[in-house]
């Protein structure tokens, strides 16, 4: 019940989604697990192509990652979070 209560209003989201996506400029990362049962890997390629305006977008292709990268891969969230922080000049932050 819960996953359908998300899902319902998820189209009307994403159109509104796509007027203001070319307006990020917010350093990003993005993680597609190719074995993602959930997320297709088109919508990583599509954030690719709308987020063109962005300051730097990188996108994490990864094989063998499934949707779950919090509990599967938590050394990836970690990674990028350094990475985002050492561009920026964001200083203090202990992981």
């Amino acid at each position: 019940m819960n996953s359908n209560e998300e899902i319902f209003p998820h189209k009307e989201e994403l159109i509104e989604l796509a007027e203001i996506l070319p307006s990020f400029h917010t350093p990003t990362i993005v993680f597609q697990g190719m074995d993602d049962q959930l997320v297709p890997p088109g919508n990583a390629d599509y954030l690719e192509q709308m987020m063109s305006g962005a300051d730097r977008l990188e996108i994490w292709r990864i094989e063998g990652l499934n949707h779950f990268v919090p509990w599967s891969r938590p050394d990836l969230i970690t990674k990028a979070i350094q990475k985002l922080t050492e561009k920026s000049g964001v200083l203090g932050l202990t992981l």
